[in-house]
């Protein structure tokens, strides 16, 4: 059933999901992550206290009117160690980390899984090895390290963010404080950011530009070569924008009404978001913020899906559905296909500066600012490293 919003068309659908981990409680699971490959798929996992599973939903056609493909891909992972997942290209890679600080040290490593998303049932690539490069404080070029000076990648990532940025998969600590970098030579540069995998080269550097703590991440995307997250301290809401050859800054405040970020997908310059309060789109370009639909659930996890659509769940879903497909009974999982209205997207004729007021829902005001009102002051805080 479809429910027109305006700018955003929400479709309810159902996805087949069989061998769905359960716990005793009645539980089932709740949805941990969705990451999209770049050639029209979407990879979901489904987690539980008794363990994880991970779902490969490719397309056949236009989604919902054609069924998704669903294959079921055998993890290799510790049970015991969280894991962070990201996709560049027809490769996911997956990284341990540990809660508890003490199942690992400089000895253990930090492994890292690479597996080919067209062969999903392949043995995955794993890299073990040290840091050979780094990016200096102060920017500039990639520095090589001398074998006697590599850096022991710190193996406890731990309540890091990844994602697939500029050739590489990028793994964040969501707190500098929390990283205790383990250097063979300690005359070494500190590492303060992020942590770099190229999967061609097999390569790891070491980002030591500090990174702003980001504990209280809400939400992340890529767009082209910048990484956005949106954050959530203390009901203040922060947007910062990193890219490997600038490093991190701070964008303009985020209105009150748009805090609450759990989800967000880019399209061109387009940020559509699911907050507390509805959906929203952000204009990267002209800044404006526009409420162009009403709250889906209470937290929404998803990703992009096709050029003007986004695959999303409800993170606290739980449980599963029995569905008649075919004749046959089956489990899905329900979900929400939410699509942007074409002439929001470029290259459509309609595209034009300003127009998210009029998809605007609350036209008279637009996040509780009213219109003329002037902007809020931007504020911004500076990065200083850790002691």
């Amino acid at each position: 059933m479809s429910q027109p919003r305006g700018a955003i068309t929400v479709t309810r659908c159902t996805l087949p999901c069989p061998n769905v981990p359960e716990t005793e409680n009645g539980d089932t699971f709740y949805v941990s992550a969705v990451v999209s490959t770049d050639y029209g798929g979407v990879l979901v996992v489904l987690k539980s206290l008794e363990g994880s599973v991970e779902y490969l939903y490719e397309m056949s056609g236009a989604f919902p009117d054609h069924p998704m493909v669903c294959t079921q891909i055998a993890t290799r992972t510790d049970s015991d160690a969280w894991i962070k997942r990201a996709c560049l290209g027809g490769q996911v890679a997956r990284t341990e980390y540990w809660e508890d600080i003490t199942k690992c040290d400089h000895n253990s490593m930090r492994r890292l899984e690479i597996t080919d998303l067209a062969d999903p049932d392949s043995a995955p690539q794993v890299n073990k090895s040290l840091s050979t490069q780094y990016i200096a404080a102060n920017g500039g070029p990639v520095v090589t390290l001398p074998e006697t000076g590599a850096l022991f990648p710190f193996p406890n990532m731990q309540r890091c963010l990844s994602c697939g940025l500029d050739c590489h998969v990028v793994f964040i600590p969501t707190d500098p404080g929390l990283r205790l970098p383990l250097p063979r030579n300690w005359g070494a540069p500190k590492a303060n950011g992020a942590s770099l995998f190229n999967p061609e080269t097999s390569v790891w550097t070491e980002d030591t530009r500090v990174c702003p703590s980001i504990w209280h991440y809400r939400a992340t995307v890529v767009e082209n070569d910048t990484l956005h997250v949106f954050t959530d301290t203390e009901g203040h809401a922060s947007h910062w924008k990193y890219t490997i050859q600038h490093g991190w800054s701070e964008q303009d405040p985020v209105p009150d009404a748009g805090q609450g970020v759990t989800s967000a997908q880019c399209y061109g310059r387009l940020i559509l978001l699911t907050c507390d309060a509805g959906l929203y789109l952000h204009d990267l370009v002209s800044g404006d913020w526009g409420r162009v639909g009403d709250s889906l659930e209470r937290r929404i996890v998803g990703d992009r899906l096709q050029h003007d659509s986004t695959l999303c769940f409800g993170y606290y879903t739980g449980h599963t559905t029995l569905s008649d497909v075919d004749g046959t009974e089956q489990q899905v999982i329900p979900a929400y296909l939410l699509r942007l209205h074409e002439s929001l997207l470029y290259p459509s004729d309609e595209v034009g500066w300003g127009r998210l007021l009029e998809w605007d829902t609350d036209w008279r005001v637009t996040l509780g600012i009213y219109k003329g009102a002037k902007r809020a002051p931007l504020r911004r805080r500076e990065l200083v490293p850790p002691n």
